[in-house]
C-alpha cells in the first residue's frame, strides 16, 4: 500500500518540473539545514535523532546520516547499493508518511540543489531543520569551506566520546563485519587504531578548529556522550537551548537504550595504554577548555600510563 503514494509523488515531481539542478549559491542558505550534528562514532547520535525529532519546532531528515559532503562522488539519482540498504532501514515505515521527500531522496540527481531541497519543505512550514552525519567531523578543509560557502549561518553540534572507548567501539564494529580478525593481537590492534581511517574520527581538536575558524564559536555546541548517558534530559535541553527552542521537560520521551550504550567489554590493557599516550595531549586541551568529562578522561589516562 505504501508504494502507490510514492509512485504518484514521483510522477507529480516530474510533471511539476521540480527537478532543478541550477540553484544559485546565494539562495542555498534559504533551503538548506539550520543545523548539522557531527561527532564520534557510537556516541549516541541515533538516540539524538529520535529525541530531537520529538520537538514540535524541529525537523530532522527521515534518513539519518545523509553523507552528502563526504560522499559527493555519487552523482546519479539512483542510490548506490549501500545507500539503498541504509535508506530501507531508515525509511520504509516513513516513506508513506512523506512520499514526496523520499522520492526526492531516492530518485533526484545529486548536487547542492538536491541536498538543499531536502530541507525546503520543512523550512517553509516554519521548522528548524537539520541533519545528523557524524562522519562530517573528519571532513577536509576543502569540504568545510564548501559547507561554509553554501550555508554560512548553519549551526554545528559536535558530540564527542572518550577516544579510547570510541576507538574500541570502532574496532569491535569492524570485527563484527569481518574486516578485522577478532583474535588479533594487542600489537596488531594498536597498529590498526593509529591508522588515519580510525584515528581521524578521534581528532576532536582538528574538528573544533575546522568549525570555529569558519563559523565562529557561537555557531558551535560541543557536548559529550558521557553526559548523554548520565543525564539525558539535561543533555537534550542544552541542545534545545542552543537551537533556540524551548526544552520539552517531562514531555520528552527518553529512549531507554541510551543507558546501555556505554557498556560492553574492555579493550586489552596494552591497547588502552597506547591510546592513552596518543590522545592525552588532546584530552588535556579538552579538559582545560571544557572541564568535567574530558577531565575524567585525562585522570583515567594518567592512571593507565602509571600502570606501565
Amino acid at each position: 500500500m505504501g508504494q502507490r503514494p510514492i509512485r504518484r509523488s514521483l510522477v507529480l515531481l516530474i510533471e511539476s518540473h521540480e527537478i532543478n539542478l541550477s540553484i544559485e549559491l546565494e539562495s542555498m542558505s534559504d533551503i538548506g539545514p539550520h543545523f548539522i550534528v557531527i561527532g564520534a562514532q557510537r556516541a549516541g547520535t541515533t538516540w539524538l535523532h529520535r529525541v530531537l525529532s520529538q520537538h514540535e519546532r524541529l525537523w530532522l531528515t527521515p534518513v539519518k546520516e545523509l553523507h552528502y559532503f563526504d560522499k559527493q562522488s555519487i552523482k546519479l539519482g539512483v542510490l548506490s547499493k549501500y545507500e539503498r540498504h541504509r535508506a530501507r532501514f531508515w525509511s520504509l515505515k516513513r516513506a508513506a508518511i512523506d512520499p514526496k521527500w523520499f522520492c526526492r531522496y531516492w530518485f533526484m540527481p545529486r548536487g547542492h540543489g538536491w541536498y538543499g531541497k531536502l530541507f525546503r519543505r520543512a523550512r517553509q512550514r516554519g521548522k528548524i531543520a537539520g541533519e545528523i552525519t557524524p562522519a562530517y567531523a573528519a571532513l577536509s578543509e576543502q569540504k568545510w569551506d564548501q559547507i561554509h560557502s553554501l550555508f554560512p549561518e548553519v549551526r554545528l553540534i559536535f558530540v564527542m566520546r572518550d577516544p579510547i572507548a570510541r576507538t574500541w567501539s570502532a574496532l569491535r564494529n569492524n570485527m563484527k563485519k569481518g574486516r578485522i580478525d577478532p583474535s588479533s593481537s594487542a600489537e596488531d590492534l594498536i597498529e590498526l587504531s593509529l591508522k588515519s581511517s580510525i584515528s581521524s574520527r578521534s581528532d576532536y581538536i582538528r574538528a573544533i578548529r575546522m568549525v570555529e575558524t569558519r563559523f565562529g564559536s557561537e555557531q558551535l555546541h560541543c557536548c559529550f556522550f558521557e553526559e548523554l548517558s548520565r543525564q539525558p534530559s539535561a543533555f537534550a535541553d542544552a541542545i534545545f537551548k542552543f537551537l533556540g527552542v524551548e526544552p520539552m521537560g517531562e514531555g520528552l520521551d527518553i529512549p531507554a537504550a541510551v543507558n546501555s550504550a556505554a557498556g560492553g567489554d574492555q579493550p586489552p590493557l596494552a591497547l588502552q595504554q597506547a591510546l592513552a599516550k596518543e590522545y592525552l595531549p588532546m584530552v588535556d586541551y579538552l579538559a582545560e577548555r571544557f572541564g568535567n568529562v574530558p577531565h575524567e578522561w585525562a585522570t583515567r589516562y594518567r592512571k593507565l600510563l602509571d600502570l606501565g
